[in-house]
């Protein structure tokens, strides 16, 4: 019975049953799911379109790490939207949130590829004909090419879009242009519609090398084609002058030439410089060498004659008939078409298959005349997007119900109907909603407001700007930035007598000794120590070593253009990765040399020495890969220079000095280093610097080079030239000293550069502001261990004069003994961390019991 009715039941209301229900919970996931979809989609849309990173440094909501902006952005809709909330913090849901890299590349790629790009590609075939522009870009040591387009919609608008980078596996010409194609025929986009292309100069697009170089007085010229229509047909028109003006200085070279030689002999007299031919040979390669008996012989056969050919040829190429034929459509600007003739037959002659009635052209042409015939000369459009635009009235009535029926789903059509026609109807009296309406805009200004500071806390907490660029111009001086200083204590109500430490970079807008920022706040609270950053300091120690030795600067220089030749050069990247693959090496890649870098310097180094065999292979082949002059001269340059004894022993020398000081840079950016760790840990480094500078050290470091000299086929050591120094330098009159041997040099250049480290170091890190913090450390660390410290209490009451009370202080100091004792292992040597770890570690009225030393 029971069953019967349950079947019964069923059938009468299907929405009860077991599949019914089940239903109903599928429809509403999928709505929640779409509404949450809509949220994350939002968040992506807005990091791409303000061209911000979506990844933070940890993937996850509750991390108190920096999510990124992505994740930030769901977290604040989240707070305002519970569906959101239930989802992300859910425990259902940990591993179905959707919010995973990969989740956001999936939507970026869908974004962009089947819906930004599909609505582009629409536009461009309802405008049918456009351009396409192009340009190659180096990322991640990968050629792209940045692919664009230039057409005019439907709004009668010159749009310029982005569509999408090419990856390129080769540069020539042909394969740029295959991809090209490929493209826009797997986008549907008819080739044949193609109007114009826009490249840089290069051999691989243009095929023609640029002509800039040799017209530079032509810059009216230059101008004129990238200014407006006018300017760009009377452009033209002036090109086809210059060409003859050309023409003529070559056909008449004799008696042009003589007058520019004649003045050259004149302004070469004036500086004491020597009119003459340079010798010629047999064969000559990199200069004209066509026979001469005089030096005007020589300079008209080999230099005037060739460049004006080059001019004259270029301008053909650069300026051809289609070229010129193409500026003819300007002629149909209103402001060109009633100052210069018509060239109606050019343009029909050029583009023929392009016009539906090619004879109806001169008809329309007048119509189009008569239009503007009324219109000042000042306020004739002056561009074809302003003439489009002048356009007004309904032309197309061949499809006038498609337009129609598409005008009737338009917003406007549906705003005119609703103020017209809706809304009259529906308004009811003002008095009776007033105050309904007031309550109600009341709610709706807190809501916004609400939203508002929560976006404003938003962008507070992710670093990013609320305003876009503007051009401020503001003076930097030391004053300013006190100013700015004080302004900003004021504001945030923080006493500027509270200041007890300043810590900033060495430039002397900074830390001038007279007039910096450091001085001017110390004068307005003495009790603000300045401590130079460390970090920074020890950079400048490294770079005063290395920019001193004449020797290991240039050695420095030639790693920085290996590293650029090599990283900036997909392909010859690639071509030293296929080396090392074929020699079965597991050497490190060659890592990029940042000057701001601290910590990579000696990695980076060391990575050229890991490949030293490999890249002399590369330059091997690279010299004969390239076709560039200049490109051919910097790799020959390097590879000379990489077969010299020198710098193989610099560079050896310079990781070997740079891997203790990048050690000690990474050491000293740890977060919880204090003052006194710091400045130690800086001595125990020049320590071992100066531990290396002996007699012995050199012999093994000498034996090393001489190892690897033999394994590279580096040639031989040889002494420099003997060169007098300058008496202007001299201090006294004995005789210069020189090396006698390569060995003595090289020993001199590798005790002048350790001797340069250890002074730099020392000089850097003899700091005034570090007296102070020492003393205040060694204070708490003596009294942790019962040891005499009457010396540092009487410093720091004295200089920090009424924020200790000197007997209140020491009898804190005495609590304090007790408590490191009880908290503290024994035999712990005490640190800033672990008294402060030992600190924390009370209660609140315990820490009031030592009100001073927690100041301190």
């Amino acid at each position: 019975m029971l069953a019967a009715e349950t079947f019964v039941n069923s059938i009468e209301h299907p929405e009860t049953g077991l599949i019914g229900t089940m239903d109903a919970k599928r429809i509403a996931n999928i709505a929640q799911n779409r509404v949450i979809l809509k949220f994350i989609i939002e968040a992506t849309l807005f990091c791409a379109k303000q061209c911000i990173a979506l990844r933070g440094d940890c993937e996850d909501l509750e991390s108190s790490k920096n999510p990124g902006d992505f994740l930030s952005i769901l977290k604040l809709m989240a707070n305002h939207n519970d569906v959101l909330h239930d989802h992300f913090y859910s425990p259902a849901m940990k591993n179905a949130t959707y919010i995973s890299p990969r989740t956001q590349n999936e939507l970026l790629n869908i974004i962009g590829r089947h819906i930004v790009l599909f609505g582009i590609v629409q536009e461009i075939k309802t405008a049918k004909f456009y351009s396409i522009l192009a340009d190659e870009v180096t990322s991640h040591n990968t050629e792209h090419l940045a692919l664009c387009t230039r057409f005019v919609d439907a709004k009668g608008d010159i749009r310029e879009e982005f569509m999408t980078f090419l990856s390129l596996e080769r540069l020539t010409g042909r394969y740029i242009a295959e991809k090209i194609i490929e493209f826009l025929k797997d986008n549907d986009l008819n080739v044949e519609n193609i109007r114009g292309q826009g490249y840089d100069g290069a051999s691989n697009m243009s095929s023609e090398r640029t002509i800039y170089q040799y017209l530079s007085h032509l810059s009216g010229i230059t101008i004129k084609l990238q200014s407006r229509a006018i300017d760009v047909y009377e452009a033209f028109e002036m090109i086809e002058d210059i060409r003859k003006v050309y023409k003529n200085e070559r056909d008449n070279v004799d008696g042009g030439f003589q007058i520019i030689y004649d003045q050259a002999v004149r302004m070469a007299d004036k500086v004491g410089c020597i009119v003459s031919a340079p010798r010629t040979v047999g064969r000559q390669q990199h200069r004209s060498n066509v026979s001469s008996t005089t030096p005007i012989e020589h300079y008209k056969r080999n230099v005037a004659i060739p460049f004006l050919d080059h001019v004259l040829t270029h301008l053909n190429e650069q300026f051809s008939s289609l070229s010129v034929n193409a500026s003819y459509l300007l002629t149909i600007v209103p402001s060109v078409m009633f100052s210069k003739p018509s060239k109606l037959s050019e343009i029909t002659a050029q583009y023929q298959q392009d016009l539906h009635s090619p004879e109806l052209l001169e008809m329309e042409m007048c119509r189009w005349k008569c239009k503007f015939s009324t219109v000042s000369a000042d306020k004739l459009p002056n561009s074809p997007s302003e003439a489009i635009k002048v356009t007004s009235g309904f032309c197309n009535w061949k499809d006038a119900t498609v337009a129609f029926s598409k005008h009737l789903q338009s917003k406007s059509h549906i705003e005119a109907v609703e103020a017209v026609i809706t809304l009259p109807k529906q308004t009811k009296d003002v008095g009776a909603q007033l105050s309904i309406a007031h309550k109600a805009e009341k709610e709706e200004a807190r809501d916004m407001l609400q939203i508002i500071l929560s976006s404003v806390r938003f962008l507070a907490r992710q670093g990013l700007a609320l305003h876009a660029a503007a051009d401020l111009s503001s003076e930097m001086d030391a004053q300013s930035i006190v100013d700015a200083i004080k302004d900003d204590f004021l504001r945030f109500q923080i006493p500027f007598t509270k200041l007890r430490g300043q810590c900033y970079d060495g430039c002397s807008t900074m830390a001038g000794a007279r007039a910096g920022v450091a001085v001017k706040i110390q004068e307005l609270e003495p009790r603000a120590v300045f401590t130079h950053c460390y970090g920074h300091a020890l950079n400048l120690a490294v770079n005063d070593t290395i920019t001193k030795v004449p020797k290991m600067k240039d050695c420095l220089d030639t790693c920085y253009e290996i590293v650029k030749l090599i990283k900036f050069s997909p392909k010859r990247e690639a071509m030293l990765s296929q080396l090392k693959e074929e020699m079965g090496s597991d050497a490190p890649g060659v890592r990029t040399l940042c000057p701001t870098r601290w910590t990579v310097r000696a990695e980076s180094l060391y990575s050229i020495l890991a490949n030293y065999d490999h890249i002399l292979l590369l330059w091997e082949t690279g010299v004969h890969e390239t076709s560039n002059t200049e490109m051919k001269a910097r790799i020959l340059g390097v590879r000379s220079q990489m077969q010299s004894f020198n710098f193989l022993f610099c560079i050896v020398l310079s990781e070997m000095i740079l891997r203790h000081t990048d050690k000690l840079s990474k050491t000293l950016q740890q977060p919880n280093l204090s003052s006194i760790e710091g400045h130690d840990i800086a001595m125990l480094t020049v320590k071992t610097l100066e531990g290396l500078r002996n007699e012995n050290d050199f012999e093994l470091f000498w034996q090393k080079i001489e190892k690897m000299r033999v394994q590279f086929d580096i040639d031989e050591p040889l002494l420099p030239r003997k060169r007098k120094v300058s008496q202007r330098f001299e201090t006294g009159i004995a005789p210069a000293e020189f090396a006698t041997s390569p060995k003595d040099e090289y020993r001199r250049v590798f005790f002048e550069c350790f001797d340069l480290a250890v002074m730099s170091i020392r000089s850097r890190y003899d700091q005034k502001g570090f007296k102070t913090f020492s003393n205040v450390e060694q204070l708490l660390f003596k009294a942790c261990k019962g040891q005499n410290y009457e010396e540092e209490l009487d410093f720091v009451c004295n200089f920090f004069t009424n924020d200790f009370n000197k007997i209140e202080l020491a009898a804190e100091l005495l609590t304090l003994r007790t408590l490191y004792g009880t908290e503290v292992a024994a035999d712990e040597k005490p640190s800033v961390n672990s008294i402060k770890t030992a600190l924390l570690a009370l209660s609140t009225m315990q820490r009031k019991l030592l009100g001073a030393v927690c100041i301190a």
